[in-house]
């Protein structure tokens, strides 16, 4: 303790210099994490809304709502009113974009916002849910010690696994479509260079 009391004393010391520059590192550090961080927050709040469609989740609403009041919770099962609903991407679009960083941005769209990819489900569990798959979701509950019925843990996982069976072969489909228009361009170009 008299050691560090005597740095604190005496600010000309080597040992006060030595802690004062690793506090103004660390300082710029957490600085930089900091701006690092709200720059990857904003880029994927770009990501998000380049793919986000906020009219076929509405279409999707509709369509399963119709002329009814409530609908069943595709994950509580519960009964919820058309006003308490949010409609969820069930593979979240910032795991679609992670995934299939090169497919287009409106291929990524079509993807994300397939009606095999979204879930009506009350406000509560979306929001919650934020960028966390189905089965990510029921993991943290569990180990949280939240309350989660198996009947919905089910629910939750056959959605997921019907999204993420359409996503993974949809997106074959588009990247070898990709490849097929990459090449026919290359093909083109060796014919346009030619002549």
């Amino acid at each position: 303790m008299k050691e560090i009391s005597e740095v604190r004393k005496n600010p000309e010391s080597k040992a006060f210099q030595s802690a004062n520059t690793e506090r103004n590192r660390n300082a710029k550090l957490d600085d930089l994490d900091k701006s690092v961080t709200k720059e990857a927050d904003a880029e994927r709040r770009n990501a998000r809304s380049e793919v986000d469609d906020v009219a076929k989740r509405n279409k999707y609403k509709e369509e399963k709502f119709g002329n009814r009041k409530t609908v069943d919770d595709e994950y509580t099962g519960k009964r919820i009113k058309r006003e308490n609903v949010n409609i969820d991407h069930v593979t979240p679009i910032d795991t679609i974009n992670k995934a299939y960083p090169d497919l287009k941005p409106e291929q990524r769209k079509e993807l994300a916002n397939n009606e095999k990819n979204l879930a009506v489900t009350n406000e509560k569990l979306n929001k919650s849910k934020g960028s966390l798959s189905n089965s990510e979701v029921i993991d943290r509950n569990i180990k949280r010690g939240d309350n989660i019925s198996v009947e919905q843990a089910g629910r939750m996982l056959d959605k997921q696994i019907e999204s993420e069976k359409y996503i993974k072969r949809e997106a074959k489909k588009m990247k070898i479509q990709n490849n097929i228009e990459d090449t026919k361009k290359k093909i083109q170009n060796l014919f346009n260079s030619d002549k």
